[in-house]
């Protein structure tokens, strides 16, 4: 067996970004930068009011209160430039409007008493007051986006108002997902005796989909020759199957990948659930096959499955990444493996520390807490963690 870290560390050893594509506008929103954004223009392109207001010099406004004429309107959009402001003239301008050359301040409409054609100022505003000045939150150029970033509606916006009209991203991985189990029953049919509702593949299709990669499933019979069949003729960069990763008679997978051409990188992981976990790689094709346990195949998802596919796109700092929190309550760890626990991840009410609260219903066939838990705990072989103690653990959502 290898630890949780050695494995991860030969998913990194093992795997690498694939080819990239031009995506604009929400076809990106998920995936990966293969290259850094930079900004086309300045931010803002040209200096502006902050305010709906007045545009004014403030040397009108040295005797105020004062008087001023208004001798323009400034709409937002407005492309023709404003002209220059004589001492006795002022310019009514809108959230966004370009101002006057020579105006150095913005008075919002509320402090100011105006008719249609005159404004009435009481005092004078400090310099630059409710004003944007060109390039004040970037300059053309500007490095916004680094290159291994997942794109997120909030980085999607930001390019688009930095005139980036497309984004160079790492081609989302094809994901094919065989689910084997004589015993497993599609939901909604009627269970014979001996038979059980199948999850696994429901809940992988819906993890990948929320991270935006095309996903097949596929209900697979215990039988080595056709699992292996399968794995010969899938071409999908990432294989996912569940079940069939321990050594039972009905346990083929091991076996089917070595027909299929697969070479083994690691089987058996120290850890708890999910120890009969097996990496094996074909060309760049990765193949993981996971513990067929609902519980077992939730845990393994979270740590390895989403390292894969940080790797296969290119992730800067792939996941997960361990934070620490502080234990609610004491939790016993496992002589020989590493136990990874579902918790509560919530902060604390009186700081920001994070706090942990372990969960019933660890066992690797159970699911009823997966509504509870935001997050996996890990915790040392052989090292209990009593109340109060730091423990290592990762968000799952």
């Amino acid at each position: 067996m290898i630890s949780v870290d050695q494995a991860l560390d030969c998913l990194a050893e093992q795997l690498s970004a694939g080819p990239s594509e031009n995506s604009a506008g929400s076809a990106a929103l998920g995936r990966v930068l293969a290259e850094p954004i930079q900004a086309q223009i300045d931010l803002p392109p040209f200096t502006q009011s902050a305010m709906d207001g007045y545009a004014v010099r403030r040397d009108s406004l040295r005797t105020a209160p004062r008087e001023l004429r208004i001798a323009q309107r400034l709409p937002a959009g407005d492309t023709q430039a404003p002209a220059a402001l004589d001492p006795d003239s002022c310019a009514r301008v809108f959230t966004g409007g370009r101002i006057p050359s020579n105006a150095d301040a913005v008075v919002m409409q509320e402090d100011v008493q105006a008719s249609d054609d005159n404004a009435h100022f009481a005092s004078c505003p400090a310099a630059q007051t409710h004003i944007r000045q060109r390039g004040e939150e970037c300059s053309a150029g500007t490095e916004l986006l680094a290159a291994g970033q997942r794109l997120g509606s909030q980085d999607l916006a930001l390019a688009s108002m930095a005139g980036v009209s497309s984004l160079r991203t790492v081609v989302a991985p094809r994901i094919a997902v065989f689910v084997t189990g004589d015993e497993l029953v599609a939901p909604g049919l009627a269970l014979q005796d001996g038979q059980v509702y199948e999850s696994n593949g429901g809940f992988l299709q819906a993890w990948c989909a929320e991270r935006r990669c095309a996903t097949s499933s596929e209900h697979v019979f215990d039988d080595a020759a056709t699992l292996s069949n399968k794995l010969e003729v899938s071409d999908a960069e990432l294989i996912l199957v569940t079940g069939g990763a321990s050594v039972g008679d009905y346990d083929y997978g091991r076996q089917a990948a070595v027909q299929a051409g697969f070479s083994e990188q690691f089987w058996r992981v120290a850890q708890k659930p999910g120890k009969p976990l097996y990496f094996g790689m074909r060309g760049r094709q990765a193949l993981l096959i996971l513990p067929g346990n609902p519980g077992s195949v939730f845990v393994c998802t979270q740590i390895y499955v989403q390292r894969v596919l940080d790797l296969l796109e290119g992730v800067l700092r792939p996941n997960p990444q361990f934070r620490l929190g502080r234990l609610v309550t004491a939790v016993s760890a496992d002589t020989r493996r590493e136990r990874l626990l579902r918790v509560i991840a919530a902060p604390a009410a009186d700081s920001a520390e994070i706090q942990l609260q372990a969960l019933d219903g660890q066992a690797s066939h159970m699911l009823s807490n997966l509504a509870q838990a935001n997050a996996l705990l890990r915790v040392p072989a052989g090292q209990n963690l009593p109340a109060g103690a730091l423990g290592h653990y990762v968000l799952t959502r």
